[in-house]
């Protein structure tokens, strides 16, 4: 796993914590899967650019929070 992956998983899972949102409400909110999501958050896979920005509206964060 990569540094930038680890970043993300992290951010991910703070912003939905932040937002209030379970793993099921993000899927819907965002149209990914919450098996992507899940491995997302787990530091396991990295978002594709187009599924960050998919992570990023639905989280209401800017995508830079994500990445640093």
């Amino acid at each position: 796993m990569s540094n930038l992956t680890e970043v993300i998983a992290k951010k991910v899972f703070s912003a939905r914590s932040v937002a209030n949102l379970d793993i099921l409400e993000l899927s819907r909110l965002s149209d990914l899967s919450p098996e992507v999501i899940t491995l997302v958050e787990d530091g396991k896979y990295r978002p594709t650019p187009e599924e960050l920005i998919r992570l990023t509206d639905a989280l209401n964060v800017k995508p830079s929070d994500l990445l640093s």
